[in-house]
């Protein structure tokens, strides 16, 4: 297991470049990445493939080189499945007034739509590329690696990327700073102050 994981990540596959990282999965429990998601770029319709972690031969600081080749990335799994959904909208509301009497009439009827539905394994958490990180007290960054213990695999700290244009730096953060994630964004239970005591490295 390579040591440091890159979030938004050029992807390469054993023979050429194949596709950027749009999403981690992590394990809660065990603390473990278990897949990356790789848009792929070379299919006919370019989708979204669930990685096995095994399949991570060596990354850099801006890539990530998988063993398999781009015929193999795109025979993987898709990571999003198309479906339609009943979705349900008060839509009209009828109202008459007249001298001697008023009647009120609504309803709600059922549209069929399209939705997206990510195939993460039951009870594994999905950290898509460009979350944001709130410290107790505001935003801080966002999520730029993970650094993982080569002997356990399991994942110790993250780097958070702070600053703009060319003040930009990397904030390593202990995973056990987490509160809890929502959505795309990652909740700490430190301040930011508590954040300027961390180690901190210029952007590569």
């Amino acid at each position: 297991m390579p040591e440091q994981i890159p979030v938004n990540a050029n992807v390469e596959c054993s023979d050429g470049f194949c596709g950027k990282v749009a999403a981690l999965i992590v394990d809660p429990s065990s603390r473990q990445l278990t897949h990356i998601v790789v848009i792929d770029k070379f299919g006919e319709h370019p989708d979204e493939r669930l990685v096995e972690i095994n399949q991570i031969e060596k990354t850099s600081h801006d890539s990530i080189h998988l063993r398999c080749s781009r015929a193999e990335l795109l025979a993987m799994p898709s990571f999003l499945s198309h479906r339609y959904a009943r979705v349900n909208k008060e839509d009209y509301e009828h109202y008459m007034a007249g001298e001697h009497e008023e009647s009120y009439e609504s309803g709600v009827w059922a549209e069929r739509r399209e939705v997206d539905v990510e195939a993460a394994p039951e009870d594994e958490r999905v950290i898509h590329v460009g979350a944001k990180v709130e410290a107790s007290d505001g935003p801080v960054g966002e999520l730029d690696d993970l650094i993982i213990d080569e002997a356990t695999g399991e994942i110790t700290h993250f780097l958070i990327k702070q600053g703009h244009l060319w003040r930009k730096q990397d904030v390593t953060v202990p995973l056990t700073a987490i509160e809890r994630v929502e959505g795309d964004t990652i909740y700490l239970k430190i301040d930011q102050a508590a954040m300027e005591a961390l180690p901190h490295a210029k952007h590569k």
